[in-house]
């Protein structure tokens, strides 16, 4: 018998399961590499602003 996990639509083999783990490994990679060249560039400011206002935006949704 295959292996296979089950999914809401149907079953999900596992080579669907490593094709997806492979293009997230890439994307990921992709992702931290321009991350890391915009804070070499601009430093963490802009960051820390953005999580900020992203971390009271959250709390601010959470209370109400």
């Amino acid at each position: 018998m295959k292996p296979e996990l089950g999914a809401g639509t149907g079953p999900v083999g596992w080579s669907h399961i490593a094709v997806g783990f492979v293009v997230s490994f890439i994307v990921a990679l992709a992702v931290i590499k321009a991350f890391v060249a915009y804070v070499s560039r601009a430093g963490f400011t802009p960051f820390a602003i953005y999580r900020i206002i992203a971390g009271s935006a959250a709390l601010w949704f959470l209370a109400h």
